[in-house]
């Protein structure tokens, strides 16, 4: 259960819950975060919210917990975007509000209760990067996918982790489909249809011999089933249930 699901729902009634999961974060085959999330539907406001929280341990032994609330309008736009970080005594809490015209963006940063604040000009179509794995390619629903050519998305990227360092810029990707229909992807044994692309970070890419990300991403919202960010390094969904209906993938 989510620390701040009896919360969040308190808040927004009208929240139905209609999809939960959870991801595993490996390295060399070792685990070294979760992350467990829930989507929700508004009916009354045409919102969907992702709400995610994941779990690892740094060297120093502590405990380093992020909690995500992402929410988005009925074209997928985000209107607002809340990201607590705990770490030992430390509370660190991000937040992206966009302003009525939805060409700005007010980010705060507030670690231990002193506060940085600055407005961020955006474009019309953009996406706020997150450390989470279940919201991160909601850009996919926002437009339609040109197959004659590559297809460039905006990112807001915050390197602001244990400290403020600057206010967030905006960044891009690159997305390349891999053929026109679905392909399996197996996790312990079970195949998974999925959208398969590739994601680079540069338009100069071949120039730079750089090697894609892959993700496998599910027909429900864009919750991908798994980034293979290196050869070592992968997150894999663990389950990812659907409530009204049987168990979409139950992978244990």
């Amino acid at each position: 259960m989510l620390t701040n699901l009896e919360q969040l729902q308190k808040k927004n009634p009208d929240l139905e819950m209609v999809i939960k999961g959870a991801y595993e974060y490996t390295y060399k085959e070792q685990i070294y975060c979760e992350e467990n999330f829930h989507f929700y539907k508004n009916v009354k406001e045409s919102t969907f919210t992702y709400q995610s929280e994941s779990l690892s341990r740094l060297e120093s032994g502590e405990f380093f917990k992020v909690e995500c609330v992402y929410v988005l309008n009925k074209d997928y736009y985000p209107i607002r975007t809340i990201i607590n970080k705990y770490v030992g005594s430390s509370h660190i809490l991000e937040s992206y509000i966009p302003d009525q015209t939805k060409t700005n963006i007010t980010y705060k940063y507030s670690l231990n209760k002193k506060v940085e604040k600055s407005v961020i000009q955006v474009p019309p179509k953009y996406n706020i990067a997150t450390s989470h794995t279940c919201n991160s390619f909601v850009f996919l629903m926002q437009k339609k996918y040109d197959p004659t050519g590559r297809n460039f998305h905006n990112v807001l990227v915050s390197e602001n982790l244990w400290e403020f360092i600057e206010t967030p810029k905006m960044s891009y990707v690159i997305i390349i489909r891999q053929g026109n229909g679905t392909s399996d992807y197996s996790i312990k044994g079970k195949k998974l249809k999925s959208t398969v692309y590739e994601i680079y970070s540069s338009e100069d890419y071949e120039k730079l011999g750089e090697k894609p990300m892959m993700v496998y991403i599910s027909k429900h919202y864009t919750i991908p089933y798994a980034i293979i960010i290196d050869e070592d390094t992968k997150i894999e969904i663990k389950y990812l249930n659907e409530l009204d209906k049987p168990k979409i993938d139950e992978l244990y």
